[in-house]
């Protein structure tokens, strides 16, 4: 194992020795390795997938998401695991797929669906520029370990007359996945939480845009309503399911949404879909 992490350093400073091939001239680096007395950092995948294919990772400057973000970086190219549920990212900012330059701020988000196929995992971090011989974006400074966190289902009431389901609900706190300097809010970063929608005998699986959006969103804690369904738009067979989708600094979206919340059109409960496993502490 030491040697394997002993690799990974000498592949951080081969990167910053190297020749930046985009905009970041000379080239930085992010990622969980650190300089001083942090030492190295992981992020624990408990409940979540660990297939890259069940992955989306994202980076980028607030204020520029447009112009400066992760581009073509596959995650699989900045996460290595080194056990089944154990991870850790670090990536060269002067790589060619990376578009523009990320300076002075930098977000951090990885998402992995649940690997029991129920909803998604996310974990999300927030940093400034300090240059090192390793990170310029040093995300130990935040904490040393990681976890990955389920996207809250949301918990709602409903009731049927005729056709039309009544439904309320309330938006669960997400703040837990954040990790930021000492003083720097969740709320800033995670800046809302959207309620989608999906009508079927099942739910369609945790990726967004399986979705569709209500039209309603808050921070978290809100609570909105009344609002309505109508039963007859589904088959008798049908059902209809809600979930939550993250809303991040510069109006990005997460890829997926969380545990689905189940109402029976034919008798006008509301259940959850079924719960994520909870992580092991670490």
């Amino acid at each position: 194992m030491k040697a394997m992490r002993v690799l990974v350093l000498a592949a951080v400073v081969v990167a910053l020795a190297s020749p930046a091939l985009a905009n970041c001239n000379p080239g930085k680096n992010f990622g969980q390795l650190s300089a001083d007395t942090n030492g190295y950092g992981y992020t624990y995948f408990t409940g979540a997938s660990n297939a890259f294919s069940d992955m989306v990772g994202r980076f980028w400057t607030p204020g520029f998401r447009s112009t400066i973000n992760e581009g073509t970086l596959d995650i699989s190219q900045w996460l290595t695991f080194y056990g089944p549920d154990k991870g850790e990212f670090n990536a060269f900012l002067g790589d060619a797929q990376v578009n523009g330059c990320p300076a002075s701020d930098m977000v951090v988000v990885l998402q992995a669906a649940a690997a029991n196929g129920k909803g998604a995992y996310f974990a999300i971090g927030r940093v400034d520029e300090v240059s090192g011989p390793f990170n310029d974006f040093d995300y130990t400074r935040t904490s040393l370990n990681w976890n990955m966190e389920p996207i809250p289902a949301p918990p709602m009431n409903a009731t049927r007359v005729g056709n039309t389901l009544t439904l309320n609900a309330h938006l669960s706190d997400a703040s837990a996945a954040f990790h930021g300097l000492t003083g720097v809010q969740p709320t800033g970063t995670i800046t809302a939480l959207r309620l989608m929608r999906a009508v079927g005998a099942t739910p369609p699986g945790p990726l967004a845009t399986n979705w569709t959006y209500t039209g309603n969103s808050g921070a978290a804690g809100a609570a909105f309503g009344p609002f309505t369904f109508d039963c007859a738009s589904a088959s008798a067979e049908q059902d209809v399911w809600y979930a939550i989708q993250l809303q991040f600094v510069d109006s990005v979206l997460s890829d997926y949404v969380g545990v689905p919340t189940q109402v029976k059109c034919n008798s006008g409960l509301a259940n959850p879909g079924g719960q994520p496993k909870h992580h092991k502490k670490h």
